[in-house]
């Protein structure tokens, strides 16, 4: 199954949610159990601690400073790599940012805008009327 897979292409599977059961060890034949990341649940805990952590905005959208992020105990904790997420999460437009990579200090005063989420939106608009 691994037999003329790069490492990179192995970890970029497992990174993606593509591999998420039990792999065989080509040497031994021994059963390897690999910890996947699911990169969808990640997105998802991000988008609660930006809500926990940001300012709720007038069109229903959060926003928050990466220093900030980057500095809570809580995210921390959570989040393995802080980056990776919130890259994932702008690639999914769930987040928006300016810039690519994001590295502590220098780029503290970035704002992250987490998007309104449509519940939120039709919410907004039931009120309005």
């Amino acid at each position: 199954m691994l037999r003329g897979k790069s490492k990179f292409h192995l970890a970029k599977k497992i990174w993606s949610g593509y591999i998420n059961q039990e792999l065989v060890d080509p040497l031994f034949q021994i059963p390897i159990q690999l910890k996947t990341m699911n990169v969808e649940e990640e997105v998802e805990r991000l988008k609660e601690e930006i809500k926990r952590l940001g300012k709720p905005q007038d069109d229903g959208s959060y926003k928050v400073t990466f220093g900030v992020l980057f500095n809570d105990d809580r995210c921390a904790n959570i989040f393995e790599a802080l980056v990776g997420t919130l890259r994932a999460g702008k690639k999914r437009k769930v987040l928006t940012y300016d810039g690519e990579l994001l590295l502590q200090g220098v780029h503290n005063n970035v704002e992250i805008i987490l998007k309104p989420t449509l519940a939120a939106t039709s919410a907004e608009a039931v009120v309005k009327s």
